[in-house]
């Protein structure tokens, strides 16, 4: 009789859905031991952060004119020390960036571990206010206050704000001295990948980083991220070794 209520119980317990699990980054950052190496390059990243930039807005809308309802990266945990928006170095392609991140969690791009199965869903950041929207357009993918962010075992990597994680953090980088800055930015860091994530690494039909049908898209959707133009653009004119100035009639091509 307690064998076959032990077996019953087993099947029970291998019948139910995975447990949410740990925070994986926070568990990198805990575990986390920066180098001399590592300390050296998060000093200098501080010591000689990226120049205000001459001309305003930063953000240059989707694509010409943006919102005052604009609020990118914060919400999360990286805007406790990164300015808003965070993209600031590449002049010619940061306006693209800063945009994503009004839709795209950080970690999305920047956390990428080796060897381990992510999920791709949209979390709620903020409680930022809906824009105002032509009613014949098309219905956005992501709504206003949500990011695409990364899942492990059905654990949200994306810290919030209002995470005690997020607020310890801010805590200790508002009363922490230089050198404190340094080991605290290098650990937070330490996780990151150091390869940037590529447009074609999401905007393609096979081997996409994401899910589009998972995250709602429609038909229409999908063959419009998939077929962005901006995007193809961008991947074959390889902005990086490309110091031609941009035109938008180059989207012709």
């Amino acid at each position: 009789m307690a064998d076959r209520l032990l077996v019953a119980t087993l099947l029970v317990l291998l019948s139910l859905p995975a447990v949410a699990g740990k925070n994986l980054y926070l568990e990198q950052v805990r575990q986390s031991k920066p180098d001399a190496k590592m300390l050296q390059e998060s000093r200098e990243k501080l010591q000689n952060p990226p120049p205000e930039p001459i001309k305003e807005p930063l953000a240059v809308p989707p694509f010409h004119r943006v919102s005052a309802s604009y609020t990118g990266s914060t919400g999360v945990l990286c805007g406790v020390c990164h300015k808003n928006p965070p993209h600031r170095k590449h002049e010619e392609k940061r306006s693209f960036l800063n945009f994503h991140t009004t839709f795209i969690a950080c970690e999305t791009c920047h956390w990428r571990p080796d060897n381990v199965q992510l999920d791709y869903r949209s979390i709620k950041v903020t409680d930022e206010p809906e824009v105002d929207v032509d009613p014949d357009a098309r219905k956005p993918l992501i709504k206003t206050g949500f990011r695409i962010a990364p899942f492990y075992k059905e654990t949200p990597i994306t810290i919030v704000s209002n995470h005690r994680f997020a607020q310890k953090t801010a805590r200790q980088w508002e009363d922490a001295n230089d050198e404190s800055k340094v080991a605290l930015r290098a650990r937070l860091h330490a996780p990151l990948v150091k390869d940037k994530i590529e447009c074609m690494d999401c905007h393609q039909e096979k081997n996409s980083l994401l899910n589009l049908k998972s995250l709602g898209a429609t038909q229409e959707q999908q063959h419009a991220f998939v077929y962005n133009p901006i995007a193809i653009y961008i991947d074959k004119r390889d902005i990086d070794k490309n110091t031609k100035p941009m035109h938008l009639t180059d989207l012709l091509e």
